[in-house]
């Protein structure tokens, strides 16, 4: 997807809420990834979380912003109708944007989240 922001955003706290209550968990070394199915079925909407237990504002926006990058750069289409949460674990040492990328592919593969190159034809 070449567009800027490819996926709309989730900002309603009862959204981030009944995701983390009623949706799937997917872990990696430094990603969490909660995501459940809406009724609807619109484009997938994307939520960035970081835990305020990474002190910064500074480092906590900077997560999001290599998160909500991570999603743009992603060349994997996902389907229609889901609602994810991408949340960042908190780390020593921040991780290298190619891994997260990486590691961002590799949990929307696992998780199943992704069109298959015959449906999206």
């Amino acid at each position: 997807m070449t567009d800027n922001k490819p996926y709309p955003t989730i900002k309603a706290n009862h959204d981030f809420s009944l995701t983390y209550r009623k949706g799937k968990i997917v872990r990696s070394e430094s990603l969490i990834l909660h995501f459940r199915q809406r009724k609807d079925l619109g484009p997938p909407r994307v939520g960035y979380t970081v835990s305020r237990k990474v002190k910064s504002a500074v480092k906590r926006n900077r997560l999001k912003r290599l998160l909500r990058e991570a999603m743009r750069l992603t060349e994997l289409q996902i389907r229609p109708g889901l609602d994810l949460i991408l949340v960042a674990k908190l780390k020593p040492v921040a991780p290298d944007f190619h891994s997260l990328c990486q590691e961002l592919n590799d949990m929307i593969v696992r998780a199943g989240l992704a069109v298959k190159e015959e449906e999206s034809d």
